[in-house]
């Protein structure tokens, strides 16, 4: 546990909030603590690698949810 508390204290305030955002988002999912684990890893390695191209909806979608907005019901992802 001492690399998580090393990475939050690492953690800008902005950082912070949008990490409990997302914390709410996958509670709202009912995801397990080994689901939520293993969801924040891949959201730190793939969704916030600006490079990986290969999650770019999930990105947007995510980002939507954080402040609170949902798709358009006719969306259409390129």
């Amino acid at each position: 546990m001492q690399d998580s508390d090393e990475e939050e204290e690492k953690m800008t305030p902005v950082e912070k909030k949008m990490w409990e955002k997302i914390e709410e988002i996958l509670k709202s999912h009912y995801l397990s603590a080994f689901q939520a684990l293993a969801a924040k890893k891949f959201i730190k390695d793939k969704v916030g690698n600006k490079e990986c191209h290969e999650v770019d909806r999930l990105r947007e979608w995510l980002f939507m949810k954080v402040n609170g907005r949902k798709l358009p019901e006719k969306y259409h992802p390129r």
